[in-house]
């Protein structure tokens, strides 16, 4: 926009790509903000094609809301099983990815909780989808999570 404030809006919209294995995956660029081995066994289980797209801060919420990706996921670090994702790091985007018409749960698909004081304590993870993608993507990651080769059951 230019700085004189005249320009023509457009409502950002999520893509409507309804293939998972051509979906575009957003994830954190820091090792250590989530678990890179489920991750890349979530890819190799839905055959994505595109390698996953590495930002971190809320940049990966704009480009999933104007239609530049279809997931993004914040899976929880082996070294961090018990984190809980802060609130201000996930409201603002979680409300234009909505608004851009997309989806955002947690990793068990429930929504996210906002009302429970500094941080998601009632959430695990989350994922960020196109919403046509949302399912198969939470039934994609409950197969990686019971997958004989997911380092990280806890146990």
């Amino acid at each position: 926009m230019p700085l004189d404030g005249v320009a023509e809006l457009a409502r950002l919209h999520v893509s409507d790509c309804r293939v998972l294995a051509s979906a575009r995956l957003l994830r954190s660029h820091e090792a250590g903000h989530t678990n890179v081995a489920q991750l890349e066994t979530f890819v190799r289980t839905v055959g994505i094609q595109a390698p996953p797209v590495l930002m971190d801060s809320q940049a990966k919420y704009a480009v999933l809301s104007s239609g530049h990706a279809e997931v993004l996921l914040r899976l929880l670090s082996p070294d961090a099983l018990g984190y809980k994702e802060k609130i201000w790091d996930q409201a603002a985007g979680a409300l234009v990815i909505e608004e851009a018409g997309g989806r955002v749960t947690d990793l068990d698909g429930k929504n996210l909780d906002f009302s429970a004081g500094r941080t998601l304590i009632h959430n695990r993870g989350l994922v960020a989808s196109n919403r046509c993608l949302h399912e198969a993507v939470l039934e994609a990651l409950a197969r990686v999570e019971k997958s004989p080769e997911n380092p990280s059951d806890g146990d």
